[in-house]
């Protein structure tokens, strides 16, 4: 795929343009936008500046790896340096200036607030982020300045959280320690991190929230939650970055139950399973897209935004967008013995997404129903997408196979592909806990 990496089978990271012809044509708006002069300052010719063009370049040059932080800093001083550059120019440019930028480590402090069944989120955390520690070794003096510090910034921000956070007991505040070039740059990797690890942990738990009241407001599937305020502060815990990143939020009416000890423990062990299996995956960078679109979508307060994150999810790990909803329907179908009923769903939940997107309101009832009808439908193909016991080595080969258990001509030559990559994947395979709550078989 252009511009992708696939770091767990040893692929390079490239940067390119979406399309370099589109190109041409943005940075010569570029140039017309302003002038840099020989002091090299730059004068620019309307309102706004070149805020147009660089919005369009974060579109157009691809480069998956670095945070938007990154992506648009670099971006900006690369479009500040030459006054009309070739597009070969301006991604030398662009890669000149995001070395610079990976190259200054400094260390944050990132404290989020977290909602639902924090118990279950038991140090150490999974390491998917080198420069990234959840848990860190920090003196009670730094602990009780972070939260002086989250206090003075709902205090002066109180128009906004006095309603909000009506249930602030309710929240545990979880802390990261983060080597990065800013305080913005900080926050994107640690909440890339923990809503991965939450999404993970959301999807091998299983529970669900339901609203047993009635009322009018949508409730997020979930029963572990990011939640409202996420700070950064330095290692001194003083605020690094004057303001605080807001998550969309509703007051819950309680916490769910915390697991038992046994359930802690089971959900853990297999947690780390299918992260170990991300990280080592030919296809990383879909799999952590799919674990950040599953947080996403059954996050969310309001169920039309869920059912759009949750297609893409769909999306993500069935085939991408430009392939036919049906297509991705009858793959995901694969995975039931019932796949006739499986597609029934299916096709009943693209009504649905297509009924949101003209702007139809449904029944309350309807809409946690349609949540959970696609969270399961996903569910035994996400699994199998995040850990490919198979064995597969990209995913046009686990999409063939998908198509192929539809089609009984192949049907045995596929058993027999399965078969072989089974036997390879119990030559590698990892002892595991009795214990584990199995996502997939080992």
């Amino acid at each position: 795929m252009n511009g992708a990496s696939l770091r767990g089978c040893g692929g390079e990271e490239v940067i390119s343009w979406q399309d370099k012809n589109s190109a041409k044509v943005i940075l010569h708006g570029l140039s017309q936008s302003r002038t840099i002069n020989d002091d090299g300052s730059t004068s620019f010719s309307r309102f706004g500046g070149d805020d147009y063009w660089i919005e369009l370049l974060k579109t157009a040059v691809r480069d998956s790896q670095v945070t938007g932080f990154i992506h648009e800093t670099a971006i900006k001083r690369a479009s500040r340096r030459v006054q009309e550059p070739t597009p070969d120019q301006f991604i030398a440019l662009y890669t000149e200036e995001r070395k610079k930028l990976r190259g200054k480590k400094l260390p944050y402090l990132v404290a989020f607030s977290i909602w639902g069944k924090t118990g279950i989120l038991k140090p150490p955390l999974p390491v998917l982020d080198q420069r990234v520690t959840f848990f860190p070794e920090i003196s009670g003096d730094v602990s009780a300045a972070i939260e002086r510090e989250r206090e003075r910034i709902r205090h002066e921000s109180k128009y906004l959280f006095e309603t909000i956070f009506s249930d602030h007991p309710s929240y545990e505040t979880i802390v990261a320690k983060v080597y990065a070039n800013a305080p913005e740059d900080a926050f994107e990797r640690a909440y890339k991190t923990i809503a991965m690890i939450i999404g993970c942990t959301t999807f091998v738990d299983g529970s669900e929230s339901f609203d047993i009241f009635g009322k009018s407001v949508h409730k997020p599937s979930l029963q572990l939650l990011i939640g409202p305020q996420s700070t950064v502060h330095n290692l001194a815990g003083q605020s690094a970055y004057e303001g605080f990143w807001y998550t969309e939020w509703v007051p819950k009416r309680r916490l769910p139950a915390q697991p038992l000890e046994e359930r802690i423990s089971s959900v853990t062990a297999e947690v780390g399973r299918v992260l170990d299996a991300v990280v080592q995956s030919c296809w990383r960078e879909k799999c952590e897209a799919a674990l950040l679109l599953y947080y996403d979508a059954f996050s969310e307060h309001q169920s039309s935004k869920s059912i759009f994150s949750g297609w893409r999810l769909l999306e993500v790990i069935a085939g991408g967008q430009e392939e036919k909803s049906d297509v991705l329907i009858r793959r995901v179908a694969s995975f039931y013995s019932d796949s006739h009923v499986a597609e029934i769903v299916g096709l009943h939940l693209r009504a649905r997404r297509n009924s949101a997107t003209h702007g139809e309101n449904w029944t309350l009832g309807v809409n946690d129903t349609c949540i959970s009808q696609l969270r399961n439908l996903i569910r035994p193909m996400l699994g199998n997408f995040l850990i490919n016991p198979q064995g597969f080595h990209s995913t046009g080969e686990f999409w063939k196979f998908c198509d192929a258990t539809r089609n009984l001509d192949t049907l045995d030559a596929t058993e027999r592909i399965l078969h072989a990559a089974r036997q390879r994947q119990k030559a590698l395979a990892k002892p595991q806990s009795d214990a584990a709550v199995e996502v997939l078989p080992a």
